[in-house]
């Protein structure tokens, strides 16, 4: 799995973030992997560059809080812990 999160400079312009995620998305289905995005996180708060630590560019508490939740709602889905266990299965081997 893997969970893309965007830079500061991508909540500041709607336009880069669409197109990084798609193009993200896009070599995601090339490679066959589990991808998601920090869209959920970033649409439940009116200023998305609240979410990062002004002039650091890295997640304040609450924006690290919100990605945390995300990637917790989606490492418990079902679809995720078969993947999961089918991951287990091959790595202990025949």
């Amino acid at each position: 799995m893997v969970f893309y999160i965007p830079v500061y400079e991508e909540t500041l312009n709607a336009e880069l973030f669409v197109y990084n995620s798609r193009l993200y998305q896009r070599i995601c289905d090339e490679l066959e992997m589990r991808c998601f995005t920090a869209e959920d996180s970033l649409q439940k708060v009116t200023n998305p560059a609240d979410l990062y630590i002004p002039l650091d560019g890295h997640f304040s508490k609450r924006g690290a809080s919100l990605a945390a939740n995300q990637i917790y709602t989606i490492l418990t889905t079902e679809d995720v812990k078969s993947r999961k266990a089918e991951w287990g299965a091959m790595e202990s081997g025949p």
